[in-house]
């Protein structure tokens, strides 16, 4: 059997059992500095979380966990875990796993924002760069009888036009097929 003094290695921040009480991560700090410029007040340009409470080394990921005497402390992702598996505290383990895939979606669905976004403003450049589009549709407003498919086809172009929306290449197809039929 090991001693106290190894059996709880976070005992100088306070006695167990301890609870995951939240995570803080570098897209939080920038989220609540992006709140406190807009609101004019003072902010860090720091996106350490500072230093882990147990090990002093510089922290991104911060947990924050409170001890049994109510006592808060933050360490790192790799204290978290490490102490969780040395006092054998398996809800501990799954609060740190689960805080950590928690974390990871999040990253994976700020990058796919991102993505989705970018492909937006490249489809918005295409659509301004090429503006034949915008005036081929109205161009077969203009021809085509009202009430008919090509009048509402025209209509449904422009507005998708409108709202910075690319056209698909079989609308494309259409509309060109349109403006032939529209012109004979």
């Amino acid at each position: 059997m090991t001693n106290q003094a190894t059996a709880n290695p976070f005992a100088h921040l306070g006695p167990a059992p301890y609870r995951l009480i939240g995570v803080e991560v570098t897209e939080d700090r920038v989220a609540n500095n992006a709140a406190l410029a807009s609101a004019g007040k003072v902010f860090t340009t720091n996106m350490c979380g500072g230093s882990c409470d147990h090990c002093g080394t510089a922290i991104w990921n911060v947990f924050r966990f409170r001890a049994a005497d109510g006592a808060k402390f933050k360490v790192g992702a790799d204290c978290a875990q490490k102490v969780a598996y040395e006092l054998g505290d398996s809800k501990m383990v799954d609060d740190v796993k689960r805080a950590q895939l928690a974390h990871q979606r999040k990253i994976r669905a700020a990058r796919a924002a991102k993505a989705k976004a970018a492909k937006l403003a490249k489809s918005v450049r295409e659509i301004l760069a090429n503006p034949q589009w915008s005036a081929a549709a109205n161009a077969l407003a203009d021809a085509a009888a009202p009430g008919t498919f090509a009048a509402q086809f025209a209509v449904s172009l422009q507005q998708q036009l409108q709202q910075a929306r690319a056209l698909s290449p079989k609308q494309v197809e259409l509309l060109a097929k349109l403006i032939a039929e529209a012109a004979e």
